[in-house]
């Protein structure tokens, strides 16, 4: 599929909010004072309102990821819903130096660790810049086995089957604590074109 052919078929429908469910959790009172305070820094530095409840939030999302990585990389059987695929892109975190001269410059992104299995699904790459700038501003496709692993540093390197795509909207951070932007964000190219928030990924 061409990239205008991409870039239509995303328009032609906006994301759907994925369904919640609210729990009761029991959480140490230390622990919860302790979530109230860092809400407190992270709500100041950013200028946006965040919750304990979306710290939480977060935290869960990453290590739900972090722990099914972990358990297929030991070779250890996992019920296959934990693989369902949702996701054609993968955001990971970066410096504005780096995005400049690597993403934008030599338009490819290296040195990062991603599942095996992931590989496959994996058609598109996003970069969420860190301040100034705080936003995903773009994205590019990923080529025909793109995915080269370097031995040396034990990580992948991407490359790009063309240059990076500006989006028309950057997606901020809004809402969302710093703490989920840094690691590796999978989501749909359908949903980064519509988002204005990175939690809407």
């Amino acid at each position: 599929m061409s990239r205008l052919n991409s870039l239509i078929e995303s328009k032609i429908e906006k994301p759907k909010e994925e369904p919640k469910k609210q729990v009761a959790l029991s959480i140490k009172v230390s622990d919860l004072e302790k979530l109230q305070l860092l809400s407190t820094a992270l709500s100041k530095q950013s200028g946006e309102c965040i919750t304990r409840n979306q710290l939480i939030y977060d935290a869960i999302e990453v290590f739900i990821e972090d722990a099914t990585n972990l358990l297929i990389e030991k070779g250890i059987e996992i019920d296959s819903s934990l693989l369902d695929v949702d996701y054609d892109t993968v955001v990971f975190p970066a410096h504005k130096d780096g995005f400049e001269e690597t993403f934008l410059g030599e338009e490819e992104w290296r040195y990062v660790r991603v599942s095996k299995h992931k590989i496959p699904h994996i058609k598109y790459v996003a970069i969420y810049v860190g301040a100034p700038i705080s936003a995903i501003t773009h994205y590019a496709k990923v080529a025909a086995n793109g995915f080269c692993y370097d031995e040396t540093e034990n990580k992948y390197i991407i490359k790009f089957e063309s240059s990076p795509v500006p989006l028309e909207n950057p997606v901020v951070l809004g809402n969302s604590s710093p703490a989920s932007v840094r690691s590796p964000k999978y989501t749909t190219l359908n949903k980064l074109i519509h988002a204005e928030k990175f939690a809407d990924l």
